[in-house]
């Protein structure tokens, strides 16, 4: 099934059940399905089944429940009958639908073996969900006429509630992910090539000399592809700087004769006022 002829986007709002009035055609409830999904399966969209125990048309009898119809001799095939009541404002005539034929206007002769009459019949089907990229939890996919199917009316519709599971590594904003990384002193102070984890898989970051902590650095298209137009978001990735809490003596020396290496200092104050 292609996917702009089946499925619709909803953000917030609700899905309604069908009804009927009268002789008027009736129609399915529209049923609900909660589905969970990876981050990983949101940045890219992907096709997932799904098995929903619903009522479906009678395939032996096409819905109709049976087969050779009489005219029902309640509502002369009308479908619905016509009331009088005695008020004290005088007689007043509604129409209601027929209790005999249900509003069909017809009383079945041979009924159906396989849905005794009803025209559908309870039981499983897997249906197809294309997932598209970039939808985020409170999503909602419409599938149209894969609700629940009711004798001599339409079907009802499908709606799929997305939920998109919490990250191990990753925080989303908006179509970006936000990653937080630990790095020594050393890596900080001297640079390096850090291996960081992507939605795709693992890939090589460099940390320039002199990264202060805190600094965040944007790899570009590793993030969450956009939903209603074309692009991708970006990975973020902040550096969190690990200091040491316990040092040996010859670390502790080792860095006070960096210290003294780098001379006099400015106080804060100083820095700050001039």
């Amino acid at each position: 099934m292609d996917f702009g002829d089946v499925f619709e986007m909803f953000f917030g709002g609700g899905f309604g059940q069908g009804s009927s009035s009268g002789h008027r055609k009736s129609r399915g409830r529209d049923l609900r399905y909660d589905m969970e999904i990876t981050l990983e399966e949101a940045a890219t969209g992907i096709k997932k089944n799904i098995t929903v125990e619903k009522p479906e048309i009678c395939e032996d009898c096409d819905g109709k429940g049976g087969e050779d119809y009489d005219k029902c001799g309640d509502c002369n095939g009308t479908g619905v009958k016509r009331v009088r009541q005695q008020t004290p404002f005088g007689i007043f005539e509604s129409r209601v639908t027929c209790k005999k034929c249900q509003g069909h206007g017809e009383i079945i002769k041979n009924t159906c073996s396989k849905c005794k009459g009803k025209g559908v019949i309870h039981q499983k089907k897997t249906i197809e969900v294309n997932i598209p990229a970039g939808v985020d939890s409170g999503a909602q996919l419409r599938l149209k006429e894969e609700g629940e199917a009711v004798k001599n009316g339409t079907t009802g519709d499908l709606y799929v509630f997305i939920d998109v599971l919490k990250h191990k590594y990753f925080e989303r904003e908006d179509d970006d992910i936000l990653l937080e990384i630990p790095i020594s002193v050393t890596q900080a102070m001297l640079g390096d090539e850090v291996e960081v984890p992507t939605l795709e898989g693992k890939a090589m970051l460099k940390i320039p000399k002199g990264t202060q902590p805190e600094t965040t650095f944007r790899m570009k298209n590793k993030g969450i592809q956009h939903l209603n137009h074309p692009g991708t978001g970006d990975q973020l990735v902040k550096i969190k700087v690990e200091i040491p809490e316990k040092l040996t003596k010859k670390q502790e020396t080792l860095i006070k004769e960096f210290d003294k290496e780098l001379g006099k200092r400015k106080s804060f104050l100083e820095r700050l006022f001039g």
